[in-house]
């Protein structure tokens, strides 16, 4: 976020059908969480949704809360759904059985040089 908010960063735009993306970043972490013995899916994901951005930040991003969720999760699982509002908005959630957050530190974490307490890292 600092590189793409300093213009260090070019978004680079195009459609991108979401359910792919979220099935490529699973795919990605497949191995952590089984080596937890947890599963990591997509629920609820309409194929469907497409939007327009930088395939990669987004990526990225959704991968960070992603393998965040594994990191913290020591049974169950991590699954993450989409889909479009009636408002044309998307909702992408990332749900998991972790320690979580306060509020404060949700709304902390997404203030520039901020970051949620690390204790249990």
């Amino acid at each position: 976020m600092a590189n793409l908010e300093a213009g260090r960063i070019e978004l680079d735009e195009s459609t991108i059908n979401l359910s792919r993306l979220l099935q490529g970043v699973l795919e990605k972490f497949h191995t952590a969480a089984s080596d937890k013995g947890i599963s990591a899916d997509a629920r609820g994901v309409e194929q469907a949704v497409l939007l327009r951005g930088d395939y990669d930040v987004i990526r990225r991003a959704i991968g960070n809360i992603v393998s965040n969720a594994i990191k913290f999760t020591q049974d169950g699982g991590v699954y993450v759904s989409a889909m479009r509002r009636p408002s044309g908005d998307i909702e992408i959630a990332v749900t998991d059985t972790g320690v979580g957050m306060t509020q404060e530190e949700a709304l902390a974490i997404i203030e520039p040089f901020r970051q949620a307490d690390t204790s249990l890292s």
